[in-house]
């Protein structure tokens, strides 16, 4: 409450964005969860986009059904809010087995193209990698030579799976990207949160103190 407004945030979101944009000729703005991460606040992932001017890339999970069904409703969500999605890549793919990310990078594939009128585009699926696994929860125990080792295959790894051509052209053709189209009104989000009264401001202990009073139990 005590930061301002949701449209204030967008505001200096955009400032910084477009401040790390110059002199650079990609520029690549991570999004936070699933597509509506932010709501509560007034500021959800399409709202960024949109007040960036940047086309989305979705990383969806693998599969085939349940990895298209989530594209398909991560994808509408964007649009519906008027933020172009270039495609998707999808991740963690199996090694083998019946899902293995062979057989379900041909069947994504298959979709992306027979579906008229689609300007989304396949960018490639993601396996697995064995010397990978589990570094999330080693990282602590892991020296920092091994780490920039695992940094660099995992770099290779992925450039090998993924078109990144493809993404770059798709991205440098969409209007938002085009040289000189980067222009902003104020950006707004969808519905605006404004900020709290100061009298209506708690402070964190006393938030977390209700919160425990009500049931909540302590994040991590």
């Amino acid at each position: 409450g005590e930061q301002g407004s949701s449209a204030d945030w967008l505001r200096k979101i955009r400032l910084r964005v477009d401040s790390l944009c110059k002199g650079r000729r990609v520029v690549i703005v991570d999004g936070v969860g699933f597509p509506a991460v932010g709501s509560i606040v007034g500021v959800d992932n399409a709202d960024v986009a949109k007040a960036v001017r940047a086309p989305v890339v979705l990383v969806c999970k693998s599969g085939v059904g349940a990895a298209i069904d989530s594209f398909s409703l991560n994808c509408a969500y964007f649009t519906s809010k008027g933020v172009p999605v270039l495609g998707a890549i999808f991740n963690l793919g199996d090694r083998d087995g019946f899902n293995a990310w062979t057989k379900c990078a041909e069947n994504i594939e298959l979709w992306f193209l027979r579906t008229e009128g689609r300007r989304e585009r396949f960018y490639g699926v993601v396996p697995t990698l064995a010397e990978l696994d589990g570094l999330r929860s080693r990282i602590a125990e892991t020296d920092h030579t091994r780490l920039m080792e695992l940094a660099d295959l995992n770099a290779t790894h992925f450039v090998a799976h993924v078109d990144i051509s493809a993404i770059c052209a798709d991205a440098a053709a969409d209007a938002w990207c085009r040289h000189g189209a980067r222009t902003h009104a104020d950006p707004s989000p969808t519905k605006t949160v404004e900020p709290m009264k100061a009298s209506e401001v708690s402070s964190r202990s006393e938030v977390q103190a209700a919160a425990q009073a009500q049931g909540a139990k302590g994040g991590g």
